[in-house]
């Protein structure tokens, strides 16, 4: 079995985004509640790594370096719009993200990291439930999540780019604990 990322990248988002979704699904499907995601730790996935004490201090850098490339692509913050399950709208913040995930994933593959591949291609997306949470069901039926099908989730200011750790505390309001952030 391939070691589990312990880091990743990502791109912070509001929590309210994901709370009418989990009020739907406690209300109307209590026992696939356990499965819902914390609102708290919303966020797009741009990176996934597996990092030890020894190579942190060294990835963390190679993070702080990609600032100029984050810089250059991104130019200005960008509106990033959910609408319904499994689609994402805003097609121009889309293609900036997509091609920001190739450079991240090169500039840390040039540092010798090796980037955990958690979707090729990479599909932008904010997860609502996981089975993986051992809290409850394991698959999820359509029936579910049907009634979002077209709901817009809302919009997201894109202006920065967290470097986080998985598991362990986190962050006083929820979000998962960051060892470094870059902001536009």
């Amino acid at each position: 079995m391939a070691a589990r990322p312990t880091h990743f990248l990502s791109v912070r988002l509001p929590s309210k985004m994901l709370e009418a979704f989990g009020h739907s699904i406690r209300a109307q499907h209590p026992a696939f509640a356990g499965l819902l995601v914390e609102p708290g730790t919303a966020h797009l996935t741009l990176l996934l790594l597996q990092l030890n004490r020894d190579n942190e201090q060294a990835a963390i850098d190679c993070f702080r370096a990609f600032e100029p490339t984050f810089k250059a692509m991104v130019g200005s913050p960008q509106t990033l719009r959910f609408n319904g399950i499994g689609t994402f709208g805003s097609n121009v913040a889309v293609a900036k993200l997509t091609d920001l995930v190739a450079a991240a994933r090169a500039h840390f593959a040039a540092s010798g990291f090796t980037c955990k591949a958690n979707v090729t291609p990479w599909t932008p997306h904010c997860t609502l439930m996981k089975t993986s949470r051992g809290a409850g069901p394991t698959e999820i039926p359509p029936r579910v999540y049907s009634d979002f099908a077209g709901y817009s989730f809302g919009e997201s200011l894109f202006s920065e780019i967290d470097f986080c750790i998985m598991g362990g505390r986190k962050e006083p309001d929820g979000y998962y604990r960051s060892l470094g952030q870059l902001c536009l």
